[in-house]
């Protein structure tokens, strides 16, 4: 899962499209508790 944001996050337009993934951000959230 880290290493999978990191990867992400690299790309910002990746990582933003990610966070509109409604699945993705809850999962997101829950892991970082953000």
């Amino acid at each position: 899962m880290k290493q999978e944001v990191k990867k992400a996050s690299t790309t910002k337009s990746t990582f933003d499209r990610l966070m509109k993934d409604k699945s993705f951000k809850a999962k997101f959230d829950k892991e970082y508790d953000a």
